[in-house]
């Protein structure tokens, strides 16, 4: 059974003139837009997905490098970034309390620019933030050919999301219940220099700490999704 759930970021604003008074909506500047193919497999705490992600330039820079998210390795290992901080706040690592199958973690099958070259073997996993080897919560791809300033890039994605159990509002329980969140490849924030009082421009892409939260740029969200016909979805 599959179940089309759509979500798009809209702003909105209200316009006034001498003759006329109407309220006319507008769309934000669409820097990443995602189209999700995905299908979950209960027995196996996976999600399976084909994504196709369009970002835009939207800087005066010249990118040659995209840096993404990959949040669920924040539970792959209990040397992840993630866990080892859950110990200062906690008093113990939370890593070390989950078995092997309660884990989670997000592979990356394939890359490739639609209609150009694979990137798959430029994949990198990178710490800029504390250069802790076993976190694997951010990678880079090194690009074949830059992306000028105004330009698009689309890219197709194949990835493997397997959940643990739930915890930092993602996983499941009782086998039966899945909460997914932060479970497919997401890309950074391109900050062009002036923006947030930023010296010179760059990526904004932490990896996934205990205490913080997500920032991302608007985009359009399209993702069909294919569960059991027993479940019930909601967005």
């Amino acid at each position: 059974m599959k179940k089309l759930l759509t979500a798009v970021v809209l702003a909105a604003t209200a316009l006034t003139t001498a003759a006329q008074d109407a309220f006319q909506p507008f769309m934000t500047t669409q820097v990443a837009s995602y189209n999700i193919e995905a299908k979950l497999d209960p027995d196996a705490k996976m999600v399976s997905g084909l994504e196709t992600l369009t970002w835009k330039n939207t800087s005066s820079d010249t990118i040659s490098e995209l840096m993404f998210h990959a949040y669920l390795n924040a539970f792959k290992n209990s040397g992840s970034t993630y866990f080892k901080e859950s110990a200062f706040n906690t008093g113990y690592n939370i890593g070390n309390y989950l078995s092997e199958s309660e884990m989670g973690y997000i592979d990356i099958n394939r890359m490739v620019i639609v209609d150009g070259e694979p990137l798959t073997q430029d994949i990198k996993y990178v710490q800029p933030d504390d250069g802790n080897a076993e976190d694997q919560t951010v990678f880079s791809v090194k690009l074949p050919k830059s992306i000028m300033p105004g330009e698009e890039i689309k890219i197709q994605i194949t990835f493997l999301s397997k959940l643990p159990k739930i915890i930092a509002r993602t996983g499941y329980e009782r086998g039966d219940y899945f909460m997914v969140a932060q479970w497919f490849p997401k890309i950074g924030v391109y900050e062009p220099k002036g923006m947030r009082q930023r010296a010179k421009g760059g990526w904004n892409c932490h990896q996934f700490h205990y205490n913080s939260e997500f920032y991302a740029d608007f985009g359009t969200y399209d993702v069909a999704i294919t569960v059991p016909e027993k479940y019930k979805v909601g967005a």
